[in-house]
């Protein structure tokens, strides 16, 4: 499972629109005080819990471009204060950005509410998975048996 999914991380960095940080902050656990570090220098001991806002500042230009945006979860372990900053910062470059914004999922409500930024979405989606799906253009159960409920009348 894990070589599948780091197969398929590797293909995702290929791809213009997908935005993988260089920069997190990590910590042994989440008890610790978190450090930023380079991605080349993470420690086997150590876990992500936040993209590092120096990554996001980095990458603020493709906010300011950007037609639409979707988000579908939160950028880290925002429930802790101390590893919330990098999904505050995303949530804030979304809410000031002209584009079309799109977010998905409970998590991700939760962390625009946090970050005072709920009102600013333009289209917020409560289920996560279905979001993506959707997205994706796979049927969606609910919505077959509406599409044949009406065919039926």
């Amino acid at each position: 499972m894990e070589l599948r999914l780091y197969a398929e991380a590797r293909n995702l960095i290929e791809k213009d629109n997908v935005l993988l940080p260089d920069k997190v902050v990590v910590a042994p656990n989440k008890e610790s005080e978190p450090r930023e570090v380079s991605v080349e220098t993470l420690k086997k001991e150590e876990c992500i819990f936040d993209i590092s806002p120096l990554y996001i500042d980095s990458i603020k230009k493709t906010f300011e471009e950007a037609k639409t945006i979707i988000w579908n979860g939160p950028m880290g372990f925002f429930e802790e204060d101390k590893f919330s900053l990098g999904t505050k910062m995303v949530a804030e470059l979304i809410s000031e950005s002209e584009a079309y914004s799109v977010i998905g999922g409970g998590d991700t409500i939760a962390a625009a509410a946090q970050a005072k930024v709920l009102d600013s979405i333009n289209y917020v989606s409560t289920a996560g998975g279905a979001f993506l799906n959707y997205l994706e253009g796979k049927p969606l159960p609910a919505l077959l048996a509406l599409e044949e409920k009406a065919l039926e009348s």
